[in-house]
């Protein structure tokens, strides 16, 4: 069952500015079980797995990652360190071609201050021959986003 999640104005403003610039949005909990809370409706076009598909089957996505790269994109969804977190996964279209998608994630904390899931971003190279030391196009846009935001702030 899809869960119903209610943004107050100004985060769904900024939401739907992600998710239109082509950013897929998820938010997955692994306390106390694997659960997906949320996936932006358009996240097929950027991982190639529908987001009925995440609700349905939280391990879903692991089946659609690159075998070489599955091993680290799955410690990345256990790993409950309380800071962000980085990687860049192959992903197979629905036409069976592989997409290389660049993750960002923040922590959530339960009640007791523990991580118990994680708020991602996923955004597909635009480039497929970067270099594994160059930043991530997600970093940059990361980067950007907040540094337009604090000179809004003043």
């Amino acid at each position: 069952m899809k869960p119903v999640i209610v943004l107050n104005p100004s985060t769904a403003v900024a939401l739907r500015a992600v998710e239109a610039a082509g950013i897929a949005v998820y938010q997955y909990g692994f306390r106390p079980s694997m659960r997906v809370d949320y996936v932006s409706p358009g996240i097929e076009s950027v991982l190639g797995v529908s987001a009925e598909r995440f609700y349905a089957d939280p391990y879903a996505a692991c089946a659609a990652v690159h075998h070489d790269d599955r091993a680290g994109f799955e410690a990345m969804l256990g790993d409950d360190r309380a800071d962000a977190q980085q990687g860049t996964f192959r992903w197979r279209d629905g036409d069976g071609r592989f997409a290389t998608v660049e993750h960002l994630q923040l922590p959530v904390f339960d009640d007791a201050g523990f991580v118990s899931g994680f708020v991602g971003l996923a955004l597909r190279a635009p480039d497929p021959r970067r270099r594994a030391e160059d930043e991530p196009w997600i970093g940059q846009i990361v980067r950007h986003v907040c540094a337009a935001r604090i000179e809004e702030i003043g």
